[in-house]
């Protein structure tokens, strides 16, 4: 079993998007972490490859979601921060709401 490097190197972002958030939200993440990486780097030749495995990835990501959204089985509803991540938009949940 090999240890999560994420947790140990924040330069690493895990793949997809996390719960409750939007593939919008988190493909802007992406492409903030790009382009502070080419700043820092100055490595625009290996940005070429490192948005092909982007693009390929968020395609994985995409295939991840469910397409129906599980429900609460306490009161039947599906959860807000899921139908908000299907809408697409970049949601930013108020922390009263959890």
């Amino acid at each position: 079993e090999y240890p999560d490097a994420t947790a140990t190197d924040p330069t690493i972002v895990p793949f997809g998007p996390q719960e409750g958030e939007s593939l919008s939200n988190c493909s802007t993440k992406f492409l903030e972490r790009i382009r502070d990486w080419c700043v820092n780097k100055d490595a625009l030749p290996q940005t070429v490859d490192v948005i092909k495995l982007l693009l390929v990835e968020r395609k994985k990501a995409e295939c991840r979601v469910p397409t129906h959204p599980p429900k609460d089985e306490s009161t039947g509803d599906v959860p807000r921060a899921i139908v908000e991540a299907q809408q697409d938009e970049i949601q930013f949940p108020d922390e009263e709401s959890k």
